[in-house]
């Protein structure tokens, strides 16, 4: 709260959009990583990823974590988004212990 407070965009994810008019977005891990880093190292405090994984994943990018253990080490916040599928299981990224997981019930 105060004059400080900035916004800062980092992108992650690249949308394309096939002459078929079909729409794929691709978010390499990498990407990711670098995204986090990125906004680390350009003053952020908070971080938020709404990204869906796989719920049913065992275990996330390795990468990834080592950006938010990179973050939390700096005192920035990492919120991560639990799933966007429907499934009982919080997906990654915000399963990784680094993350504030934030998540819906329902539309509302």
């Amino acid at each position: 709260w105060g004059r400080n407070i900035r916004l800062i965009n980092a992108k992650a994810c690249e949308r394309y959009v096939f002459p078929d008019g079909v729409t794929r977005t691709s978010c390499p891990t990498s990407s990711q990583a670098d995204a986090v880093v990125w906004a680390v190292d350009n003053g952020a405090n908070v971080l938020n990823l709404s990204l869906g994984g796989d719920p049913r994943a065992t275990s996330g990018s390795a990468l990834v974590r080592t950006a938010f253990q990179y973050a939390r080490a700096r005192n920035v916040l990492p919120v991560c988004a639990t799933g966007n599928d429907n499934y009982p299981d919080v997906a990654f990224p915000g399963r990784f212990p680094e993350c504030l997981a934030v998540g819906a019930t329902n539309w509302s």
